[in-house]
């Protein structure tokens, strides 16, 4: 195994004090067990500070594991600690932020907001009055809180405003469009409801209330026209068989391609309702429902 040459930075400052920085990139924070902990082999050099410039993405109460992390370096070397995480959505990726200060007593000084860009100056020596106990964030918070902003910089990084959405009335369909209308804007929302013979009447009027409620444009396209003649091209196929699978995907094919269609002729993103459960259950209509650019709720069980 090839040795790491592992060396504090030394840094001037203003005063002409020299300030020996032990800097760290993401991973080398969750080093132990793995051959090289680079706290240890900066701390036995006699840094005066932890810096730790990290990309940490967000999964669902990371928070308390990487605070105990660096509480526990602090706590063997007796060195301030700063850890700097990177905020923002980059394709399925989340990063939440909440950058940190500890002190050289393993004490949360500082830390910065969560889902947000966020600010914190820092002056040595530290302020002796530690940070107010961190509030406890509900899971469904969090998870709120993470898609929008995915999908807000999702959209950014890729050039588009607009998203279009399938509303069958159902709770899948209701939250995508909830969290997209949180993360664009209701103006930049289109709910498009695409009812058929098999479709019930409080299906519709429960998409078309949604829309209401939330403010976004509603429009309805009755598909049953296109079902009937497609089935009729499909006779050579389908006369003689029992109805089935297939004439059930059928119909949530030809909803995906109206939906892409809308979304195309746009320039905006079709948004996949689908969630995880069904994914994991193939539950769900190759070129139908799984069609779209982003499945928001793609991560979360039913």
């Amino acid at each position: 195994m090839r040795s790491l040459r592992i060396k504090p930075v030394t840094l001037t400052l203003s005063t002409g004090d020299e300030l020996r920085v032990g800097l760290q990139i993401c991973e080398d924070l969750w080093d132990h067990g793995y051959g090289t902990d680079v706290c240890d082999k900066l701390g036995e050099q006699g840094v005066d500070l932890f810096i730790n410039i990290s990309a940490s993405p967000f999964t669902v109460d990371r928070d308390p594991r990487r605070r105990e992390l660096i509480a526990t370096k602090v706590r063997q070397w007796h060195k301030p600690f700063l850890y700097c995480n990177l905020i923002g959505g980059q394709d399925e990726l989340v990063f939440d932020g909440r950058s940190l200060v500890f002190d050289g007593d393993g004490r949360l000084m500082m830390e910065g907001a969560a889902f947000v860009e966020d600010l914190i100056r820092v002056d040595f020596p530290l302020d002796t009055t530690p940070a107010t106990a961190a509030v406890t964030v509900q899971r469904e918070e969090q998870l709120t809180n993470a898609i929008v902003l995915g999908l807000h910089d999702y959209f950014g990084k890729t050039g588009h405003q607009k998203a279009v959405v399938g509303l069958s009335g159902g709770v899948d369909s209701s939250l995508v469009a909830a969290l997209a209308v949180r993360a664009l804007g209701s103006g930049q929302v289109t709910g498009i409801a695409l009812p058929t013979t098999y479709s019930s009447s409080h299906s519709e009027e429960d998409a078309r209330q949604l829309a209401a409620n939330l403010g976004l444009r509603f429009e309805v396209l009755p598909m049953e026209s296109l079902r009937r003649e497609l089935l009729q091209v499909l006779d050579p196929f389908y006369e003689g068989t029992p109805s089935g699978v297939a004439e059930e995907n059928l119909q949530a094919r030809i909803r995906g391609t109206l939906l892409m269609a809308v979304a195309n002729k746009q320039g905006a993103l079709l948004l996949t309702t689908g969630n995880k459960t069904e994914l994991a259950l193939g539950y769900a209509t190759l070129y139908g429902d799984m069609s779209g650019a982003l499945a928001p709720i793609g991560d979360l069980s039913k």
